[in-house]
């Protein structure tokens, strides 16, 4: 167990990876950082909205296979 401030729901882009052919792997890979862009956003403004100021925050990531 570890305390985390941002839950992305990684394994939703992680299906996706390992079900599409190679060459559209680049893709899901875009859309990824894209919608990681997006969380950490949204997770800054909550913090700054709901705190007054903008802790570190921590993030889990799997272990690469």
């Amino acid at each position: 167990m570890a305390p985390v401030t941002i839950d992305d729901y990684d394994y939703v882009f992680a299906r996706a990876y390992d079900e599409v052919e190679a060459r559209e792997r680049d893709e899901v890979s875009e859309s990824y950082l894209r919608y990681m862009s997006a969380v950490v956003e949204f997770y800054e403004e909550q913090s700054r909205r709901i705190l007054g100021y903008g802790p570190p925050q921590i993030l889990l990531l799997p272990e690469l296979r």
